[in-house]
C-alpha cells in the first residue's frame, strides 16, 4: 500500500473530520508567501484596521536578550511593538541621512547570505 504524503495536512483529519469552522479558515495553497511571513489584519488602536505581516530575522541572542529585559521591564509593551517602534525609527534616521524616502522596489530582496 502507498504511503500517503501528509505535508500542509492535518493527519488526524482521516480519524476527525475537520469542524466547518476550521475548514473556512484554510487558506487556499495557490498564492503562497514565503514560510518567513504572515500577513494579518486587526484592529488600530485609532480606529479602523491595519495591515500587518509576521517577518522571521535572525540577530544575535545578545541583542534579543537585551530587548527581552526592554520589554520585561517596560509595563504594557510588547516585543512586536518595540520591534516596530526601534524599525521605524532607524527608518526615519536613513531617510533624514538620505535626504528622502527610498523609492519602491523594482524586484524581490534576494533572500539568503550575501555573497562575501
Amino acid at each position: 500500500m502507498a504511503r500517503r504524503s501528509t505535508i500542509g495536512e492535518n493527519p488526524l483529519d482521516t480519524l476527525i473530520p475537520p469542524t466547518p469552522r476550521q475548514t473556512a479558515t484554510k487558506k487556499p495553497e495557490s498564492g503562497k508567501k514565503s514560510p518567513a511571513t504572515e500577513t494579518t489584519t486587526s484592529p488600530s488602536k485609532e480606529g479602523g484596521t491595519r495591515t500587518r505581516e509576521r517577518v522571521t530575522i535572525h540577530i544575535s541572542t545578545e541583542t534579543l536578550e537585551r530587548i527581552r529585559n526592554a520589554v520585561y521591564w517596560s509595563p504594557g509593551m510588547t516585543l512586536a511593538e518595540f520591534t516596530e517602534e526601534a524599525l521605524q525609527r532607524y527608518l526615519a534616521v536613513l531617510e533624514e541621512t538620505r535626504g528622502k524616502a527610498f523609492p519602491a522596489r523594482t524586484g524581490e530582496i534576494k533572500r539568503g547570505r550575501p555573497i562575501r
